[in-house]
């Protein structure tokens, strides 16, 4: 399948996100990525503009080892390119061409200009979530909150637990005592 640049800006941006769990799943080998040149121009100059030049040239570096990686080359797309004008805007074009040679099943974008061209009668276009839900894979952020509630209960059990013997351990004292009940009972917390 082909990944349009916004896979990899969300996966580095947004670790909570189907682009984060779609670069997870190339990384295991799960899926094989096919970019074009045009791909690795963007995101080094979207990396520089936004962050600076080291980010960029790691964001790239990043991208080019993922395994099992396919590039399009830039001679490739320029013997196909006018084939295709006017069904996507230009700036768009050496992604679609590169997936039309390639002969990828799916485009995988958010970019609109995408989802509300033409691209669609060459190759179907689908958005992140779509490719996770295809893969039967649960999105990040579903594991993310799941892993949240499960830590929050961890901690509620062993703040329970250092009440309860603290109680026992404190039985017995007064009512003048209640001071010390206090004070025992934020170290049982503190240290649950």
């Amino acid at each position: 399948m082909y990944l349009d640049s916004n896979v990899f800006i969300f996966g580095k941006e947004r670790p909570e996100s189907n682009s984060r769990v779609i670069l997870d799943l190339i990384e295991e080998r799960k899926i094989t990525p096919i970019i074009s040149y045009a791909t690795l121009e963007e995101l080094r100059e979207y990396f520089s503009r936004k962050y600076n030049r080291k980010t960029a040239i790691n964001e790239v570096y990043y991208v080019i080892s993922l395994p099992s990686l396919e590039i399009i080359p830039r001679d490739r797309v320029k013997r196909r390119i006018t084939r295709f004008k006017g069904v996507i805007p230009d700036k768009d074009l050496p992604h679609l061409v590169s997936a039309v040679i390639a002969k990828v099943d799916y485009i995988v974008t958010y970019n609109r200009h995408f989802l509300e061209s033409k691209a669609k009668d060459y190759v179907k276009i689908i958005k992140q979530a779509e490719l996770v839900n295809l893969r039967h894979r649960t999105p990040a952020n579903e594991l993310l909150k799941a892993n949240t509630a499960l830590t929050f209960c961890i901690h509620a059990i062993k703040i329970a637990r250092a009440n309860l013997s603290l109680l026992v351990s404190v039985k017995g004292l007064g009512i003048g005592d209640l001071g010390k009940i206090r004070e025992y009972r934020l170290e049982g917390i503190s240290t649950a």
